[in-house]
C-alpha cells in the first residue's frame, strides 16, 4: 500500500513529458499531467524557434563556413572558439577543426572557479587536436566580486539566483573572448551552447547588441572599480575595426547529447566518463545550486534539461533519476564537496550563511508552501 501511494504521488508530482515538477518556478501541471512549459514551449523563448527558422539559420551557417573557407589561406586564424573543456565546446572545436578543416584559435577564460576536470579536459583536447590555444586569466577578484554582488543583492521570487549569476558571468566571459577576436582581427567567434541554452539568444548575439558596451548597469556602481570594468566588451575600444560576429552553431545543427559525448570520447579528446556535465561544470553551479534548492526547491538545471527532453534530444528517465538523486546531495553539501568548499573559501561567504539566507528569503515567498512541499517530497531538509 505504501509503495502504491508513492507511485501515485510521483505520477501527479512530475510532468509526464519532461522533468519539471510541482513547485518549480513558473511551472504548473495540469489535470492531464502535462506542464505548461511542454504545452507552450515557445512562450519561454526570446523568439519562437520554428523548424523553418532553424533551417534558415542552418543555411546561413553553411554560407558563413563557405565564406570562411574561401579566405582560409589569407588568415592566420579563421575563427575563435570559446573553449570551456565541457562536452559541447569540445565537440564544436572538433567539428570545426577536423570536419571543416578550419584554422581555429581556442580561447579559454579561467575565472579562478573552473572545475579541475574541465581544466584537464582542455589540456588533453588541445594536445590531441594540435590546435592553437590561449588562456585569458583576469584577476580572480573580478569574478569573486561578480558572484558576491549577486549573493548580497539578490531578491527575486521569479528567477533562480544561479540564472542571474550565470547570465552575468557568461556575458563577461563572452566579452573577453570577443575582445581577443577583435584585437586579432578575427571576424567570427563560435560558442558551444547546446540547444537548451537559448533563453536569451538564438543562434547569434544580435549585431546591434555588440555595437554597444556589454557592461551591466550594476557594474557602474562603486562596488566595482574601473579596473574591474575594463574587462567588458566595449566596441569603442576598437575604433573602426570590424566587430566579430558571435554565433552558436549547436543551436541549429543536429544535436544528440549521448552522441556528442560519444564523439569526443571516441576521438580521444576527453577520457571516458569525463565529458559528463556533472563533472565539468563550473563549481559555482553546485555552490549556488545549493542556495537555489534551499530557496526554490529545485536546481536551475532541472528546468534547462527539461528543454532538451522537450526537444527530443535528452533522456527523460535518465535525467529524472539524476536530479532526484542530485538535488538532495547538493542541498546537503555532499556533491563535489571539495571543490564547493573551495568556492566558499575563495568568495568569503560560508555555506551556513548562504543556506540561512535562502531560508530567510523562502519565508517571504508567496509560493512557500509549494516550495516546501516539493522539498519534503524529495527528502530535502527544510
Amino acid at each position: 500500500m505504501f509503495n502504491l501511494q508513492i507511485e501515485i504521488q510521483e505520477n501527479t508530482f512530475y510532468c509526464k513529458k519532461c522533468i519539471n515538477h510541482k513547485g518549480c518556478i513558473s511551472v504548473e501541471i495540469g489535470s492531464d499531467g502535462i506542464c505548461n512549459h511542454c504545452k507552450e514551449p515557445d512562450k519561454y523563448f526570446v523568439v519562437p524557434i520554428s523548424p523553418e527558422l532553424k533551417e534558415q539559420k542552418r543555411k546561413e551557417m553553411e554560407k558563413i563556413l563557405k565564406k570562411i573557407k574561401a579566405k582560409h589561406r589569407n588568415r592566420e586564424y579563421d575563427c575563435v572558439i570559446g573553449f570551456s573543456g565541457g562536452k559541447d565546446s569540445t565537440y564544436l572545436l572538433y567539428i570545426l577543426a577536423v570536419k571543416y578543416g578550419l584554422n581555429v584559435l581556442a580561447v579559454s577564460v579561467n575565472s579562478g572557479y573552473m572545475n579541475k576536470v574541465a581544466l584537464n579536459n582542455i589540456k588533453q583536447t588541445i594536445k590531441n587536436l594540435g590546435v592553437e590555444h590561449i588562456f585569458i586569466k583576469p584577476p580572480i577578484e573580478v569574478f569573486t566580486k561578480l558572484y558576491r554582488w549577486h549573493i548580497i543583492n539578490y531578491d527575486s521570487n521569479d528567477f533562480p539566483m544561479m540564472k542571474k549569476i550565470c547570465d552575468n558571468c557568461t556575458d563577461l566571459i563572452d566579452s573577453l573572448v570577443i575582445k581577443e577576436a577583435a584585437r586579432r582581427g578575427i571576424p567570427y567567434v563560435f560558442i558551444g551552447l547546446s540547444p537548451d541554452e537559448n533563453a536569451r539568444y538564438f543562434f547569434e548575439i544580435p549585431k546591434e547588441k555588440l555595437n554597444h558596451s556589454l557592461l551591466p548597469e550594476h557594474w557602474k556602481s562603486d562596488f566595482y572599480s574601473n579596473e574591474d570594468r575594463k574587462w567588458w566588451w566595449d566596441p569603442n575600444e576598437f575604433g573602426s575595426k570590424r566587430k566579430p560576429r558571435l554565433l552558436f552553431p549547436l543551436h541549429i545543427w543536429p544535436y544528440n547529447e549521448k552522441e556528442v559525448i560519444a564523439t569526443v570520447e571516441r576521438a580521444g579528446l576527453v577520457r571516458r566518463g569525463k565529458a559528463d556535465p556533472l563533472k565539468t561544470n563550473c563549481i559555482l553551479i553546485w555552490a549556488i545550486g545549493m542556495y537555489d534548492i534551499m530557496r526554490f526547491g529545485h536546481h536551475m538545471y532541472r528546468l534547462q534539461i527539461a528543454k532538451l527532453i522537450r526537444q527530443g534530444v535528452g533522456d527523460r528517465e535518465h535525467w529524472l533519476e539524476v536530479f532526484n538523486r542530485l538535488e538532495p546531495l547538493v542541498a546537503n553539501g555532499e556533491f563535489n564537496t571539495q571543490q564547493v568548499d573551495r568556492f566558499f573559501k575563495q568568495i568569503g561567504i560560508t555555506r551556513d550563511e548562504l543556506i540561512e539566507l535562502a531560508r530567510f528569503k523562502r519565508k517571504n515567498d508567496p509560493r512557500r508552501d509549494n516550495i516546501e512541499n516539493a522539498m519534503k517530497f524529495k527528502g530535502i531538509s527544510l
